[in-house]
This record gives structure tokens, sequence and C-alpha cells, in this order.
């Protein structure tokens, strides 16, 4: 099962995910810009974290945000009414072919340039989510003071109006209350696929 904790760094919320199979942190910086970030590690220039039905919130989070790329629908899953008709949607541009291919969302930190920056990777595979960081090629440009597998999501980002998708993942998650919705948690859980820890 899933664990997530909210802290609170300079006055900024982080999020901190956890499972068996790896870790997963979402936070705004400074300038406002959300990033996704996880422990850092010297040994690897990537680290993956896996989701299953059974990592429940969390789970649809991610699923919203793959989907709402995959169709081409930036606002699909938005937690208001948006009209969004009348918005020019980025078929045609480069950027926009690159977020997503060969099933894969790869989106390239906005702090650098495109073939430089840290990059988050999503993919799907027998109904299960995985999200994959891989360090930048050069550490030099960073700047957050944090993981090196830190990637940027900017409100200019060169992928708008996709970023929006993450900002409002970032803002569900922010809203859950995950005590009182603990019922809803349990009920993805079944003894054959997940194993208790005790601590």
């Amino acid at each position: 099962m899933v664990d997530v904790r909210r802290d609170v760094c300079s006055g900024f919320e982080v999020f901190s995910i956890k499972n068996s199979t790896g870790n997963l942190k979402f936070f705004y910086f400074y300038d406002f810009d959300l990033c996704w970030s996880c422990d850092d590690k010297e040994d690897s220039d990537t680290s993956s974290i896996e989701f299953g039905p059974e990592d429940s919130y969390m789970y649809t989070l991610i699923d919203e945000v793959y989907d709402s790329i995959s169709t081409n629908q930036p606002f699909k899953h938005l937690k208001y009414d948006f009209e969004a008709k009348d918005l020019v949607f980025l078929e045609g541009n480069d950027y926009s072919k690159r977020l997503f291919k060969n099933g894969m969302v790869e989106w390239h930190s906005d702090d650098c340039i495109y073939r430089v920056g840290s990059i988050i990777y999503i993919t799907k595979e027998n109904n299960r989510y995985i999200v994959t960081l891989q360090k930048g090629k050069t550490h030099i440009n960073r700047i957050y003071p944090f993981s090196d597998f830190t990637v940027s999501i900017a409100n200019n980002s060169r992928y708008s109006p996709y970023n929006i998708t993450f900002m409002n993942m970032f803002n569900k998650l922010r809203e859950y209350d995950f005590l009182m919705n603990q019922a809803e948690i349990n009920k993805y859980v079944s003894k054959d696929n997940v194993k208790v820890r005790k601590d």
C-alpha cells in the first residue's frame, strides 16, 4: 500500500509518496514551478516507482495524468468545469508530439534546454503505472537544492497547456483527506497481492 506524507518546507507543501517499489515527491519551489522529485541515488541515473489499483487515490491521479496526455485533452480531469472549446491545442507543435510517443509520457524538465534536463517517464503495463525519473546530463545548471532527479513543470512550460494536467493532480492531492478516506483505500487492498507493513 502506498504511504503518503505531507510536510511543510520553508512554507511550501511537500508530498512524499512511498510504497514497496520506490518513492516520489511533489512540491512547488520558490519560482512557483511544480516539481517532481525522489530520493537521490549515486549509483543510478534513473529511479522508478510503480502504482497499481491497490494504491487507490495515487493510482487514480497518475491515471488521470496519463489519460489527459495520451488523449490530447489536458483539461479532461480538472476539478472544476472548464470551457476549452476556444483553446488551441498543440497537436501540430513539435514538443506536443514528443510529449507522448510509443505509449509513454516523456516530460523534459522546464528548467533546462530540452536535451539536457531531467526527465519524467510514465508508462502503463498490465493496468499498472511505472513512473521513472531520469537525471539530467549535467548538474551545473540545476536551480533546485534537491535531488538531481528533480523535474520542473513550469507555469510557462514549453508543453503548455499540458502543464495544467500535472498542476491539477497536485491540487487534488492537497485536498485529499487520507485519514477520512482510509475505507476507500482498503477496498482496493486484497490479502493476495498486498503485504501489510508492520513498523
